[in-house]
């Protein structure tokens, strides 16, 4: 349980990690100790990041902005929404990723050993500023961008790109057996979000 400035409580949830078989050796050996010293450390940031949330303004689920609607629908609705790039942009895009995405082939394809890093790269703002600027336009010019911003209630903007390769090698020393459309049997294996900060947009 925290509680905040005006006492109010709140109880997060415990996750039982001895009944996680990779864990399990590692837990036996946490004792009450290093648990107290462990949320002395972590709480205070905990409850000051708690409190943010809670005094963050409330979403405004009846926002309307025209050109994107259908996509801040879908966010309000549903908390996730699917939509393309137009054509134009994805060819623009790919036009300039592609050398990329060969260079990052290229060395995957050297290494016996894969780490699901090795199929990245962190495109810089400045050497990459074209890729930045067309991710960017084609983001607002599809309703994207205005539709992230009215969801969080504040205004979005691109920060970062990575170019990501993902190879059928790679996917299946990761994931094992995959089928005709690239997907492991379990095929929601990959889906998650990156923070549980707000707002979380993917």
């Amino acid at each position: 349980m925290i509680a905040d400035r005006d006492n109010q409580m709140f109880a997060l949830p415990v996750a039982h990690y001895d009944r996680i078989a990779k864990l399990a050796p590692v837990f036996a050996a946490i004792t009450d100790d290093i648990r107290r010293e462990t949320l002395e450390t972590f709480l205070p940031a905990l409850q000051e990041r708690y409190l943010q949330l809670l005094r963050s303004p409330k979403r405004n689920f009846d926002a309307r902005i025209g050109a994107g609607d259908d996509i801040l629908k879908a966010l309000q609705q549903d908390g996730v929404a699917l939509h393309a790039l137009h054509e134009k942009a994805r060819q623009e895009i790919r036009d300039y990723v592609t050398p990329i995405a060969h260079e990052i082939m290229a060395r995957l394809d050297t290494l016996t050993r894969l780490r699901f890093s090795d199929g990245q790269v962190a495109l810089d703002p400045v050497e990459h500023a074209s890729l930045y600027v067309a991710v960017e336009r084609a983001l607002i010019d599809c309703g994207a961008l205005p539709a992230f911003s009215a969801h969080a209630g504040r205004k979005l903007g691109l920060l970062r790109l990575v170019a990501q390769v993902n190879t059928q090698r790679e996917t299946q020393l990761k994931y094992g057996d995959i089928d005709a459309e690239g997907l492991p049997r379990h095929k929601t294996s990959y889906f998650h979000v990156d923070s549980t900060d707000w707002p979380t947009v993917k």
